[in-house]
């Protein structure tokens, strides 16, 4: 959940609150922001502060960089206060004295304003009437690791909760800019939550909206909420390769919303979840993916059932991660216990699954956690159907929901499939990693559609084309370019390869160089120059955008070379010969 929109809208009160002051005598406010520590740049940041106050015209503004020995008696000097302070990571042991905290609380309490910026919410954490007057705040476990974060910065959509509370009334939803977006800090029951939203599943998993559901209804409720458990270890899934290659007329065997299906049947929750919300959840959502389902079968046009198709895969997701719930260390009704028999339960039906498969003439290909891609009997399917849903407990259901022309199985988890109507879908990061460049991505795709339709004499063509191309240098620059995305600050990447903490990056070097303001989570787009195949990429990278059409001057040999070693990978994997003998052997199981 979006924790500093609060923030946010906090500072819009207190803004509209000095106009209205200032309205009344025409005096200027008179403000003091707390500063001088913050895990973030506050040398930069306070200036900025500083003079966004100051330019309005409405506010004279005091800087204190002295905030552990501020004097009692300054707080009565100012109209207002503003907290840009905090001595995060090292939270605790840094309170006021007593004279001191008596002096700011009895400040707030007279009716002057106090806001908060950012990190400044990790302030004082084991000062309880701190926590309490702003009401929602960084929060740590037992052992001091963090409950509370962020994921990568990403821009988001605000919903406005309260319409008519007098910061909100008359706001609009809207997107906010790009920022870290906090989330599991602690709601205390003096906060008023006025706008919500969600990361991004991108940044932050779909069990976030679990546990927003969750809190929802217990706060709706005027319910106390429970504190995570530790976070431990547990076996997950059964996952298994039994033949890789291609193969023809490859049915799949689905159990119906496997997790869920086990946690219902079994009485498999929370035991924190007093209220009993999340078996209600589950039981409703799960219902609202099988009708969606259902209207897919039924669809009698295409759009119709892709768009009922995207529905119950999205509900699927959400109630599959119902599971993963459990599981999530950070999540407030987390049970790792329950995650664990879930889990077992799930194991065993596969297992069962599996061998009703193989005693009634099918073979395996893979399995997938709650499903199995499986080659059919050549008679009677429809008694083979009936005697592997007999093997399965009461309320455990087989669907028999595909049926695909042509599998391709490369590895464990990572496959492709060919429709009957001529879609291919791919799965795994083996066959569609964002970190090949796009011309790899665009191959692996054409050459895969070729193997699956059994058109193996048309390869040699494709490569032809794709080696034509790179020479001829006839392909914009995005087919080679690669994107990354920055896991770190570029100045964190320069302090690590300055202390030989890691290796060099071409995307980091190339930020730092720019001259430009990159951050975590942006993304840069790059080419290799030069003329040999064998290059320090980080040394021979440019940016994309300053490619120049007129000089091209992408590195040949380069990109050849990329080229033909994925040809080479991947001829020699599926070649006859060995793909029949890989079709013999066994690979052993995972549990993931």
């Amino acid at each position: 959940m979006k924790i500093r929109t609060m923030k946010f809208l906090a500072t819009l009160a207190f803004v509209a609150g000095c106009v209205a002051a200032q309205a009344d005598d025409g005096a200027k406010i008179k403000l003091l922001i707390f500063s001088g520590a913050n895990n973030h740049a506050w040398k930069v940041t306070t200036p900025v502060l500083q003079k966004m106050y100051e330019d309005s015209g409405r506010f004279t503004v005091t800087v204190t960089e002295d905030v552990p020995n501020i004097n009692p008696a300054e707080f009565a000097k100012y109209d207002a206060l503003v907290c840009n302070y905090t001595t995060y990571p090292n939270v605790v042991g840094h309170r006021w004295p007593a004279a001191t905290e008596k002096a700011f609380l009895d400040y707030v309490a007279a009716g002057h304003g106090f806001v908060l910026f950012h990190a400044a919410s990790t302030a004082w954490m084991d000062w309880p009437e701190f926590g309490e007057l702003i009401g929602l705040t960084w929060q740590k476990d037992a052992a001091g690791k963090n409950i509370s974060g962020h994921g990568a910065q990403h821009s988001f959509a605000v919903t406005i909760t309260d319409k008519e509370h007098p910061v909100t009334k008359g706001m609009a939803d809207f997107q906010h800019v790009k920022d870290e977006l906090y989330h599991r800090q602690l709601l205390h029951v003096t906060g008023h939550v006025l706008a919500t939203t969600f990361s991004s599943p991108a940044v932050r998993g779909s069990g976030t909206k679990v546990d927003a559901l969750l809190i929802r209804e217990y706060l709706r409720r005027r319910h106390a909420l429970p504190l995570p458990q530790p976070a431990r270890e547990f076996a997950g899934g059964y996952t298994d390769l039994f033949l890789t290659g291609v193969f023809q007329n490859v049915h799949h065997a689905d159990v119906r919303s496997l997790y869920p299906s086990l946690m219902l049947e079994f009485g498999i929750v929370p035991r924190s979840d007093e209220l009993g919300v999340f078996r209600t959840l589950l039981a409703y959502l799960r219902e609202l993916r099988f009708e969606a389902k259902r209207k897919m079968q039924q669809a009698k046009g295409r759009e119709e059932q892709q768009h009922q198709d995207a529905l119950q895969s999205t509900f699927k997701i959400l109630i599959n991660s119902f599971y993963g719930y459990l599981g999530f260390g950070t999540a407030r009704f987390c049970d790792f216990g329950a995650a664990e028999k879930v889990a077992a339960e799930g194991r065993k039906v596969l297992q069962t699954m599996l061998a009703a498969i193989q005693e009634h003439g099918g073979k395996p290909i893979e399995i997938d956690t709650d499903g199995i891609y499986f080659l059919p009997p050549e008679k009677n399917i429809e008694k083979f159907r009936a005697a592997v849903q007999a093997t399965l407990p009461a309320g455990i259901e087989i669907e028999f929901d595909d049926r695909y022309r042509a599998m391709l199985s490369y590895k464990m988890k990572n496959y492709a499939l060919l429709d009957d109507q001529g879609e291919i879908i791919i799965r795994g990061a083996a066959l569609k990693s964002r970190g090949l460049e796009k011309f790899q991505r665009n191959y692996l795709r054409a050459w895969l559609q070729l193997k699956l339709e059994g058109r193996d004499a048309d390869i040699r063509k494709l490569q032809d084309d794709f080696r034509r191309a790179i020479r001829e240098r006839t392909w914009p620059i995005t087919e080679l370019a690669k994107t990354e995305t920055l896991q770190d600050a570029p100045a964190t990447y320069a302090a690590k390869i300055k202390d030989s903490r890691r290796g060099r990056n071409a995307a980091y070097e190339l930020a730092l160089k720019s001259g430009r303001d990159y951050r975590a989570g942006d993304q840069i787009s790059y080419y290799v120059t030069g003329a040999a195949k064998s290059v320090a990429v980080h040394g021979a990278a440019k940016l994309a955008t300053d490619f120049d059409e007129k000089k091209r001057d992408e590195n040949v040999a380069y990109y050849l070379a990329k080229l033909d070693a994925l040809i080479e990978k991947f001829d020699a994997l599926f070649s006859a010969g060995v793909q029949d003998d890989a079709a013999d052997g066994k690979e052993e199981g995972m549990l993931l």
